[in-house]
């Protein structure tokens, strides 16, 4: 279930995309920099949310140099404290490395042993114990598929020698420690077009493996996929799963939710209630204690400084109540090996074989068949007129035999079912609504007059963004 919470102090950050989040604790979420449609920033924010009902933000006061304002960088926690490394500073691509120790709330610029990566943006950096890992990226010219490690223990840069077919050069993609020393890199645009391909590095054989994805569903109907984009993101659940949040996919800007099972590799799109965030890239996403907290990005024409959280427990439970009645409508049916037991067609038939025929009028004139069986009572048959307790007994009692019987056909539907279904058409009509509302405010913006008609769709970058962008890539809606 979507939710927005209800956050007290200040001030809040101001709508950015292109910023970086990381936690050290499990009641602080740190904000660094990022691009607010003017300008690029380097402004500092913790968001506290060990309190559900105390969540606030603040600006807090540190010390030593600060890193220079930029977007498309990432941050990453070791221990106690903050690396922030690479983006692009609206001139041009950076691959420094600042550290922020949260004790202290003090800056400094980390010196590296060895060849340190390439200039860079719209990386990923992924933390595996004391190391840190540098996938991908790109600057004005190329895309990168390399792999850099940040020893933190000797503070010294290599470049490990891979194995396997390695994936193409890409940025805007996600890589996720999916546990066991593994990181799963999903999407990103390789220089021409967006991706959505799966692949898997081991960390500790430094060996390339790309996953067969499930075709199937379990009840044999083709599996979806989501589509290929970038500035999504992806965030591992202790379940075995992986979720993955919006993005664009160079049409359209997203806010889907889609469910990766790691043992099956099987995509899974949830129900998901609540009236959900509005399409984005660029954002962030952090998991605490099974609630997944979104926070900014951009859809082209905006940028965001809006909070949303997801109950990701939620969200599962919903999915595994699904799973186990797709399980059980595909589990074959038990049949009595007594041909006069098979299911009755109608109510005349299932009352005249237990001996209770004359009934029948009573039971037809309240339109009752035998789909309605299963949610009789007792005291429904005693306003239906069957006036003996014996004769109710018998007839709840072959009822009962009926469901063990034939289990699926005659699967007690409680209210709570349709009531599920009801809130999950409500919530589906809300959505839609929300998404017109959207359709409707960016029709309305499109047809405002203008000195010059654009000629592409490409999102309208001040010239700095658009040379910190790669300049041969088609950055639609991105």
């Amino acid at each position: 279930m979507w939710m927005r919470p209800s956050v007290n102090g200040g001030p809040a950050p101001s709508a950015r995309c292109a910023h970086a989040t990381a936690s050290c604790d499990k009641s602080k979420l740190y904000t660094f920099g990022g691009w607010n449609g003017q300008k690029m920033l380097n402004d500092l924010h913790i968001f506290y949310y060990g309190d559900s009902t105390q969540m606030s933000w603040h600006r807090p006061v540190t010390t030593g140099t600060v890193p220079g304002p930029r977007a498309g960088h990432t941050m990453s926690a070791i221990g106690h404290k903050l690396l922030i490394f690479g983006g692009g500073d609206g001139s041009q691509y950076l691959n420094d490395l600042h550290i922020l120790d949260t004790e202290t709330m003090t800056w400094s610029q980390a010196y590296v042993a060895g060849t340190s990566p390439a200039a860079r943006s719209r990386h990923t950096a992924t933390v595996i114990g004391t190391r840190l890992f540098i996938y991908g990226g790109g600057d004005d010219s190329r895309v990168f598929n390399d792999v850099y490690m940040l020893d933190t223990d000797t503070m010294s840069w290599s470049r490990p020698v891979m194995k396997g077919n390695l994936p193409s050069g890409r940025w805007g993609h996600t890589a996720t420690l999916i546990g066991d020393g593994k990181l799963l890199i999903f999407g990103g645009h390789d220089g021409t077009k967006m991706i959505g391909d799966v692949h898997i590095l081991d960390i500790q054989t430094m060996t390339w493996s790309q996953p067969t994805i499930a075709s199937k569903n379990v009840d044999g109907t083709p599996a979806l996929v989501p589509s290929a984009r970038a500035g999504h993101t992806a965030t591992f659940l202790n379940s075995g799963k992986l979720m993955m949040f919006g993005g664009g996919d160079g049409s359209k800007l997203l806010n889907d939710i889609w469910l990766l099972d790691l043992t099956t590799y099987l995509w899974i799109r949830p129900s998901i209630s609540g009236n959900g965030p509005p399409g984005r890239c660029a954002h962030t996403t952090h998991l605490v204690e099974n609630k997944i907290i979104v926070f900014g990005g951009g859809d082209g024409n905006r940028r965001f400084k809006d909070l949303y959280i997801l109950d990701v427990e939620n969200v599962l439970a919903a999915e595994d109540q699904k799973r186990t009645k797709t399980k059980r409508a595909n589990t074959p049916r038990k049949r009595s090996m007594d041909a006069s037991r098979d299911l009755p067609k109608d109510i005349t038939t299932f009352l005249t074989n237990i001996g209770m025929k004359k009934y029948v009028d009573k039971f037809i004139s309240q339109e009752i068949d035998v789909d309605a069986l299963p949610l009789l009572t007792e005291s429904h048959l005693e306003q239906l007129g069957v006036s003996t307790i014996g004769a109710r007994l018998k007839i709840l009692a072959s009822i009962k035999s009926l469901r063990s019987d034939f289990g699926e056909e005659l699967r007690e539907k409680d209210s709570s079912d349709y009531v599920q279904m009801l809130n999950e058409s409500i919530d589906t009509l809300c959505s839609s609504t929300n998404r017109l509302t959207e359709a409707l405010k960016m029709l309305t913006y499109s047809t405002q007059p203008t000195q010059q008609t654009p000629k592409s769709t490409t999102l309208s970058l001040p010239q700095p963004m658009q040379q910190l962008l790669p300049s041969k890539l088609e950055l639609q809606n991105y």
